[in-house]
């Protein structure tokens, strides 16, 4: 899970505090693959210059807040870095990767006349109660299995087996076919308004099912659905949680027994 975020959404965290120590770009996966992106280096230029430059470099932090937890000073630089690109993004749009196909997922998806279709992934032994009231959220998946098939022969088998799980712990969730994008790359690439957009659709639509309790097994959509839906929207109607969070409280109570394997996994 990311560290928590501000509470106020539009706080711009700041980076004055910065020591010039270099550990945030020492954990910053980014740093070690180009020399384009450094957190240290956005931080320097920023109190040598009092603003940052129109670089490319500054849309490839991929917000996983390593910089934020090892940070001596408490400078919540990935914080920073999304409240900064809210403000670039009006001069400065950034590049579209992967040929532009998840941004146009996200605006697909945030128009509210289209109704998307992905149930088709659900296999014959998978169990469903669309009068159940707790959701299985699945996010973009379907869509991805499309995009990245080239990554891995089929992405679907990840809500399959999380849906598995969940029968295994005599749980049969609801789907929702109205289903969007949960909005976590556009609200850390500074797109406000395109996440709000995501973000109301998926509210109004999990309200309207009735539902008490949605389970995620992508940690984006985990943490996007638990962290920042509420800090914009405030309180939710319905508690989030994740897979292992549900299976882990089932294997406790001795209402599921998983079998013995030499293999680890996590």
């Amino acid at each position: 899970m990311l560290p928590a975020d501000d509470p106020d959404p539009n706080a711009v965290p700041d980076v004055r505090r910065c020591l010039d120590c270099g550990r945030c770009s020492y954990v910053c996966p980014v740093s070690h693959m180009t020399e384009d992106f450094s957190p240290r280096k956005v931080a320097e230029q920023f109190v040598l210059e009092g603003k940052l430059r129109r670089d490319r470099g500054l849309w490839q932090c991929m917000s996983c807040g390593a910089c934020t937890e090892i940070c001596q000073s408490e400078v919540r630089f990935h914080e920073y870095l999304r409240a900064k690109r809210r403000e670039l993004r009006e001069t400065f749009q950034p590049e579209d990767t992967h040929g532009a196909a998840p941004s146009s997922i996200m605006r697909l998806t945030a128009n509210e006349k289209i109704a998307p279709k992905k149930e088709g992934w659900v296999a014959p032994d998978l169990e469903l109660d669309q009068g159940s009231e707790t959701l299985l959220f699945v996010g973009c998946t379907p869509y991805f299995d499309v995009i990245f098939r080239h990554l891995r022969d089929d992405l679907l088998d990840i809500p399959r087996s999380a849906l598995r799980l969940l029968n295994a712990a005599g749980i049969r969730p609801k789907l929702l076919p109205a289903e969007r994008c949960c909005g976590h790359d556009a609200y850390w690439l500074g797109d406000e308004d395109l996440f709000d957009r995501l973000a109301r659709l998926n509210l109004d639509a999990i309200e309207k099912a009735g539902i008490k309790e949605v389970v995620a097994f992508c940690p984006e959509c985990y943490s996007t659905l638990k962290q920042i839906y509420p800090r914009r929207f405030g309180p939710l109607g319905f508690e989030v949680r994740s897979v292992s969070e549900v299976i882990s409280e089932k294997m406790k109570a001795g209402e599921i027994e998983l079998g013995h394997e030499e293999e680890r996994v996590t």
